[in-house]
């Protein structure tokens, strides 16, 4: 499946996309955590208009993570802003991406989005949905699934949304990072 989105991802349907993600999970270069840092700073470039440099760093990035989201979408923008043809090759990508998302569920508490980063349901919330981040929580599903639970607010309402981020969870570098940083509070 990888190999076909990396060659023309339209031929892929949803369910293969999600099926795609959810494998990638078990790969040893999927450190959801460790990424948000260099997705913030993509996110970031971009809106600084720093567009070659944001190029070259979702290029960086999804060289071992060559299904994430925000590095897709910066990507396909950038490329854009560039005037480079292969654009709409890598924006492709990024809708294969957000269609599997949206297929994976409908965001309610036990049908929420499966996303492959922590940061994605906000990238969502304010890049698709144009809309801004209120109250952020945790959660869990009728099964025990661990989610992100995010306040949209679009439009004078706001409505919660769920995502599903159990395999970051189960993630051996997020209990690391968690027992880090447990340990430096208590030093404290």
């Amino acid at each position: 499946l990888l190999e076909s989105f990396l060659e023309d991802a339209s031929t892929l349907t949803n369910k293969e996309v999600l099926a795609l993600m959810i494998g990638f999970t078990a790969n040893e270069n999927y450190m959801p955590y460790q990424n948000i840092e260099k997705e913030r700073e993509i996110l970031n470039l971009i809106s600084d208009q720093k567009y070659k440099e944001a190029l070259s760093k979702c290029n960086k990035l999804l060289q071992t993570n060559p299904l994430n989201y925000a590095a897709l979408m910066e990507k396909g923008f950038a490329l854009w802003k560039l005037d480079d043809d292969s654009h709409d090759f890598h924006k492709n990508q990024y809708f294969k991406i957000l269609d599997a998302i949206l297929y994976s569920g409908d965001g309610s508490q036990n049908k929420a989005f499966f996303v492959l980063s922590p940061i994605e349901g906000q990238t969502l919330i304010r890049y698709v949905w144009q809309g801004s981040i209120g109250t952020m929580a945790s959660g869990s599903d009728e099964n025990g699934n661990f989610l992100d639970i995010l306040e949209m607010k679009k439009d004078g309402e706001t409505e919660p949304i769920y995502f599903n981020i159990q395999h970051a969870m189960n993630n051996s570098e997020f209990h690391k990072q968690i027992k880090k940083t447990l340990e430096e509070k208590s030093k404290k």
